[in-house]
């Protein structure tokens, strides 16, 4: 199925099938195609807390799986997470995405303090 939704990126019309493009490229872990893909899915439909949590989910997977990087980078990459994950919990605060987002912004902060700690 994922490989089918790879082969006819070319054919996309609606937010939907940028997420499960986002989806794909998350699972195969490149990370900043599925991030573009998100992003195409936010251009069409800006308001969309699932794909806010999606995008943030894959700024925060980039930060914390990627390896060789400048804390700094990880760093940058953990903020993007965090506006994405507090755009998605404004946007639908008293679902499970704005609990999930939540969630996810405690961890963020946890790996933003460790690059801190390791600065030292």
């Amino acid at each position: 199925m994922w490989e089918d939704i790879l082969q006819r990126k070319d054919k996309i019309e609606y937010p939907t099938q940028y997420v499960l493009l986002g989806q794909a490229y998350l699972i195969k872990g490149n990370f900043n195609k599925a991030i573009k893909a998100y992003q195409q899915a936010l251009m069409m439909k800006p308001k969309w807390p699932e794909a806010q949590l999606f995008i943030a989910n894959a700024w925060f997977k980039k930060a914390v799986n990627s390896t060789n990087v400048d804390d700094r980078d990880r760093e940058k990459w953990l903020h993007k997470a965090l506006i994405h994950y507090n755009k998605a919990e404004s946007l639908s605060s008293n679902s499970i995405i704005g609990e999930w987002a939540r969630r996810q912004m405690k961890e963020v902060d946890k790996n933003i303090k460790n690059c801190f700690k390791s600065d030292n």
